[in-house]
């Protein structure tokens, strides 16, 4: 018995604490959404802060740019890693040491914070750039001013390639495990059969893919929807992204702007947990229909 209830006795002072402080975060951020803060002299509970933001433009309009943001990365990245995890497919069963090698290169992103990953795109896309530089010195362009704006830009390509370039390795990593379960005796069998490598792997590998890839694009698309760090060093000042309209509101407004923070930042949080919900009924839902 103790053997068996050991483990999670050993994680439950650090459970307790995170679910403490997660907890503890969410219940004050929703009681002050509701207008109930310690800082001042609080009002009856309301949800006018909510019905005020759901009658502002600048609201919409930032849900609006956050949700294209979100969705054109996350389709990206898992293009992106679809591709990456077919050319490791072919070199796999062409019995090329290399794969590993080249797994273990786009793990190099995953390496540096999103924080880090938004600077360096800075300094790469930004008409001042390295790449402006170097297309500037080679004559490309006739000077670093006519190089097209991609940081800071109205279009967000600035954010969505920061974000492209982070949660791609996430992808690979999500979709690499259930690749080394492909064996090569499969592939014998099909290529016995007349099957060539493109439609061995997507009628045998690219439905076993679809469970891990569809998980890994909902942990991508929630974090780029909810995300501070990358749409504040590469987005425009209007419209902003929600993470960014919230964290201005809550830090440069006054006291009576914070609910309307705090709401802003619930509303993100049942959105994403809306979407999960989907994705779980909607998962069940194929997974029923298969067994039958």
């Amino acid at each position: 018995m103790w053997q068996r209830i050991k483990p999670y006795i050993f994680v439950l002072p650090a459970f307790l604490v995170a679910s403490t402080l997660i907890l503890g975060g969410l219940i004050e951020g929703v009681l002050g959404s509701l207008g109930v803060s310690y800082l001042q002299d609080s009002e009856a509970i309301s949800f006018r802060f909510y019905r005020e933001l759901l009658h502002s433009k600048d609201f919409w309009k930032s849900s609006f740019l956050t949700l294209k943001i979100s969705i054109i990365s996350t389709v990206i990245a898992a293009i992106l890693g679809l591709i990456i995890i077919f050319i490791l497919f072919l070199m796999r069963i062409k019995k090329k040491n290399h794969a590993t090698g080249l797994w273990r290169i786009f793990q190099i992103p995953m390496l540096f914070s999103y924080l880090i990953g938004a600077y360096a795109i800075f300094l790469l896309l930004s008409q001042s750039g390295w790449i402006s530089s170097i297309c500037y010195r080679l004559g490309i362009i006739k000077s670093m001013n006519a190089f097209p704006i991609l940081v800071n830009d109205e279009r967000s390509i600035g954010i969505i390639t920061a974000y492209v370039w982070k949660t791609t390795p996430f992808m690979v990593l999500m979709l690499y495990p259930v690749l080394l379960k492909v064996e090569n005796n499969w592939w014998y069998v099909a290529s016995t059969l007349g099957a060539n490598r493109f439609n061995f792997f997507k009628e045998v590998v690219l439905p076993m893919l679809k469970s891990p890839l569809t998980s890994a694009a909902f942990i991508v698309f929630s974090f780029s929807f909810s995300a501070f760090e990358v749409p504040y060093l590469l987005g425009v000042s209007y419209p902003k992204a929600l993470g960014v309209y919230s964290y201005e509101m809550y830090v440069n407004g006054n006291f009576s702007n914070r609910p309307l923070a705090l709401a802003t930042n619930i509303i993100i949080f049942l959105f994403i947990i809306f979407i999960a919900i989907l994705y779980y009924f909607l998962r069940n839902k194929e997974e029923n229909n298969f067994k039958m």
